[in-house]
């Protein structure tokens, strides 16, 4: 054992030893105490090739993994105000595997073969663990944990071997088996402390409208700085996820002894017991004010919402992915009944994402050849010929039949205005080599002989913003023994949302911001308590106080230089892979927005990519798509932008969201007239 660990183990007792006893009475309020359970994730480092004295022919041990299992104790209290510090105790379970494949040349019957060694150990190793850890709130119920893993080891043990893998059906060692050096038992020369640094993450979640029961959700990483065997280059690092229940004991309840028995007059009168001492009082009450513009003050909370619409263009991507070797539509579409189709509009998307609207892709076509009678469709399937898809033509016929068979069936559309057709890479494909690539062509491609079938989503959208809220609360608290400690919590529902307090100083109001997010979605419930501890230990929890709200919304217009102006955007997508070229459907779009300039109006295009690539060549290529775009609107002091990957517009972990990120986007203020 070195002196570092040494000093590091003094210092750990030095600091439980100091705080516990230092503890004012009075704070046992916040005290918890309880347990904890969970899971490990063990993963060793090694550089190694064998254990002290056991003999083994491995190059060189580098890696393993293994599970196990955590439980214990845990103690919890405020050191200093600022956090808190939680005492852990508990067995951990640290096993894993290591295994290395070794290439040999085998002589088999004067033959020579190329075979495979398998390496492996499996070591166990059973450690009672204490961990000191500080708690720092995070708010809405988070914690960030800090600390060390003080483990000593009570048990170790190994067993290992080498097997002969390949060839699978011929060739044995010098022993005349396949399988040689093996051994079992204790870890020679195994550490009998361990120490690593700890960091991790939990959520409380309050189980009991008292909040005495707590259940903590937790995930904790501990890195490894001692070796398991002396000398040895190998290290476990473990990752514990599970939960700790934690009790907050209630202190200064008293109860009321029951009401002396009379003594009959024919008895002498007994000595009444003397009076029990009643625990000095506490009580607490918590009123709140809404505090508006200026600061002026009422009973209600008035919150302006302010929206200022933009005309958006969005086109519609004609295309409909698949999974590898699959010719069944992905679950991430949506699909309607039958008896859905007639309430089914393109309006119900507006609040919707861009990736939200396109998985409604083949409603939105269905919705559109329903309308228009004589406007028909072709539904070609590819394939990423690639792997099992190499050459599957077959599948992608499979996957325009999907496509078909669902416009049939739930939309009504008739076969003979859906032709089907089959290819391997589609004509503008995507990098064959890369996986994303590969994603982005195993694809049915839908074309129109009408334009407005594949025309873009023409929605409203809403910018909005909010005038500042917050509340004013006023704490009343009256403590015979004195304040310790008292905390403000407001909520939304049953969600906390701000949390205020403060330690042996009650200030006359504690002022709460609240975040705008919360009015964007409606109008809110606001409610709002105090718990409060005195320096006898007493705890008081105030009733629950509600604050009404009233929302105004308020639709904006947008001025510039005193004239008020209309803004529009527009998105141009399907750019082949790795080119900037213009084809039809981008053509069609921009003649759209075309119409729509006037000679007033400010253009900015900008141009965007997805991940794939370097980040340098994106940027020029999403420059060469805004320009090429600019000069086919004939807006010739239009903004040109290229953005590159460094804004990827949309999650770019499935096709239709590289796409959608391979774009350039047009935005156009024109005066309003």
């Amino acid at each position: 054992m070195n002196r570092f660990t040494l000093r590091l183990i003094a210092l750990s007792g030095l600091l439980i030893s100091c705080c516990v006893p230092s503890l004012r009475a009075d704070s046992l309020s916040v005290v918890r105490y309880g347990l904890f359970a969970g899971g490990n994730v063990n993963m060793y480092s090694a550089g190694f090739g064998a254990l002290p004295g056991v003999a083994n022919c491995c190059p060189e041990f580098q890696s393993g993994g293994g599970g196990g299992i955590a439980a214990g104790l845990v103690y919890e209290f405020p050191f200093p105000d600022a956090f808190e510090l939680s005492a852990r105790a508990g067995l951990s379970t640290r096993g894993a595997r290591l295994t290395e494949e070794e290439a040999v040349l085998l002589g088999i019957d004067g033959q020579s073969y190329n075979g495979i060694v398998e390496h492996s150990i499996d070591a166990g190793f059973t450690v009672l663990a204490i961990e000191p850890l500080a708690v720092l709130p995070l708010g809405g119920g988070f914690d960030a944990l800090a600390g060390f893993d003080l483990g000593l080891v009570l048990s170790n043990s190994f067993e290992q071997q080498e097997q002969l893998m390949q060839p699978s059906n011929r060739g044995v060692f010098d022993n005349g088996s396949r399988v040689r050096n093996q051994a079992a038992g204790d870890i020679p020369d195994a550490a009998g402390l361990l120490l690593g640094l700890d960091v991790g993450l939990r959520y409380r979640v309050p189980l009991d409208e008292a909040g005495r029961w707590t259940a903590a959700p937790e995930a904790l990483f501990s890195y490894g700085l001692t070796p398991l065997v002396s000398g040895l280059d190998w290290n476990v690092n473990t990752l514990r996820l599970g939960v700790a229940v934690l009790y907050r004991p209630s202190r200064g309840e008293s109860v009321i002894p029951p009401p002396p028995v009379q003594a009959r007059p024919s008895e002498p009168i007994a000595a009444r017991p003397p009076e029990p001492d009643l625990p000095p009082l506490l009580d607490a009450s918590l009123t709140a004010r809404a505090v508006g513009a200026y600061g002026a003050m009422s009973d209600t909370l008035h919150v302006r919402v302010d929206e200022i619409s933009t005309t958006v263009g969005q086109p519609l991507l004609p295309f409909v992915f698949f999974d590898d070797g699959s010719s069944t539509l992905p679950m991430r579409y949506e699909r309607l009944n039958r008896s859905e189709t007639d309430a089914f509009s393109e309006d119900s998307l507006y609040q919707l994402t861009t990736l939200q609207r396109y998985r409604h892709v083949l409603n939105i076509i269905g919705k559109r050849l329903r309308d228009k009678p004589t406007a028909t469709i072709e539904i070609r399937g590819y394939n990423a010929d690639r792997g099992a898809e190499k050459n599957g033509r077959a599948l992608s016929r499979g996957r325009a039949e999907a496509v078909r068979e669902y416009l049939w069936d739930t939309w009504n559309i008739e076969p003979r205005r859906m032709k089907v057709g089959a290819g391997t890479l589609p004509p503008d494909f995507s990098n064959p080599d890369h996986v994303d690539g590969q994603a982005e062509n195993r694809r049915v491609e839908i074309t129109s002989n009408d334009w407005d079938v594949l025309g873009p989503l023409m929605l409203e959208e809403f910018d909005r913003s909010v005038t500042p809220a917050s509340m004013a609360l006023y704490p009343q608290i009256e403590a015979e023994a004195g304040v310790d400690s008292y905390e403000v919590m407001v909520y939304d529902g049953d969600q906390i949302i701000r949390r205020v307090g403060d330690v042996g100083v009650v200030r006359d109001s504690v002022l709460v911001d609240l975040p705008d997010s919360l009015f964007y979605r409606g109008r809110p419930d606001l409610r709002y308590e105090m718990a409060v501890a005195d320096k006898s230990g007493q705890s008081f929890l105030t009733p629950v106080g509600s604050m009404p709200v009233a929302t105004e919304l308020n639709r904006s217009q947008l001025f510039e230089g005193g004239v008020e102006v209309g803004l529009e955007r527009y998105s141009l997508v399907v750019f082949p892979f790795n080119r900037a070229t213009l084809n039809a459907a981008n053509l069609d779009m921009i003649e759209f927005v075309r119409d729509r300039l006037t000679p007033e109006s400010k253009v900015i295009v900008r141009g965007y990519s997805d991940r794939m690539g370097e980040a340098d060549y994106n940027e020029e290529l999403s420059y060469r798509r805004a320009d090429a775009v600019a000069h086919a609107l004939g807006a010739g002091d239009a903004v040109v932008q290229g953005i590159g990957e460094s804004v990827l517009l949309h999650d770019n972990s499935l096709p239709e969201g590289r796409l959608y990120s391979r774009s350039v986007v047009v935005l156009v203020k024109s005066p309003k007239h």
